[in-house]
Parts: structure tokens; C-alpha cells; sequence
């Protein structure tokens, strides 16, 4: 991974010119992994200060690109959970209030309490029973996540 960082700064000379134009004298590059994937990598350089980075600095950035791995893997995965429970939510609410058949006549909507997040857990049908007869379910699902 950070011999291809390498080749690939030596692909790019205007980058490459670019950085030492700066003063950088030293560079580390530390992949960004999070639960056994590589996110990317982060690089990090000095210019003002002589000395080149030493083990300690090395331990600092490790740690925290380590943490902010985390932080953009579980990011990743908010959105895809919380894209995933809004496509179910939607694919569970009515189309249709009420059978065609039916000779009752209803209006919904569906407003969740956590409005940013534009997914709740409550619920609601309306079936047709025999005769004119229509059945009305609202119910509420308790506890986070999918």
C-alpha cells in the first residue's frame, strides 16, 4: 500500500512539485483501516520544523487515523443501515388506504417523530373483512436498528 503511494506521487509530478515547492522534507503515509479494510490513506508531511518525524509522531498518527477510520466506517454504515430501513419502511406503508372494494373511504400520512431521520417505528394497515367490514391495525415497534 505505501509503495503504491509512492509510485503513485512519482506518477504525478506536478503534485510531486507541489509539495517539495512547500518545504516538505519528510512525509508519512498511514493507510485508513477500519474492521479489516483499507479506506484510503493519509498523508502526512513536515516543512517547518528541521528534524524528520520520529517514532513517537509515527505512534500519534497511527492512532488517529486509526480513530478516524472508525469514525468514516461508521459513518458509511449509518447511511447504508438508515437508506436500507427507509426502503423497507416505504415498501411496508400503504399504497392504497383501503381495498377497492371497499366502500369506506380513509386519507392517511405517515409523519415520524424524528423528522431528520425520516424513518420511525410505528405502523399501520387497514384490511377488509367480510361483509362491509374493515380492520385497522396500528402498532408501534420498540427498540433501534434494523
Amino acid at each position: 500500500m505505501l509503495d503504491q503511494a509512492a509510485s503513485r506521487l512519482a506518477q504525478e509530478p506536478e503534485r510531486a512539485a507541489k509539495i517539495l515547492g512547500a518545504g516538505a522534507h519528510s512525509v508519512m503515509t498511514v493507510p485508513l483501516r477500519a474492521r479489516e479494510t483499507t479506506l484510503g490513506l493519509a498523508h502526512f508531511y513536515r516543512w517547518q520544523l528541521p528534524q524528520p518525524f520520529e517514532p513517537d509522531d509515527l505512534a500519534l498518527v497511527r492512532d488517529l487515523v486509526a480513530r478516524a477510520a472508525v469514525c468514516i466506517d461508521n459513518a458509511r454504515r449509518y447511511t447504508r443501515e438508515h437508506h436500507a430501513a427507509l426502503t423497507l419502511q416505504h415498501s411496508l406503508l400503504l399504497r392504497d388506504a383501503v381495498p377497492s372494494r371497499c366502500s369506506l373511504e380513509t386519507a392517511h400520512r405517515y409523519l415520524p417523530a424524528c423528522t431528520h431521520a425520516g424513518v420511525g417505528g410505528d405502523w399501520f394497515d387497514i384490511l377488509q373483512l367480510s361483509g362491509a367490514r374493515v380492520g385497522v391495525i396500528v402498532g408501534d415497534m420498540t427498540g433501534r436498528g434494523m
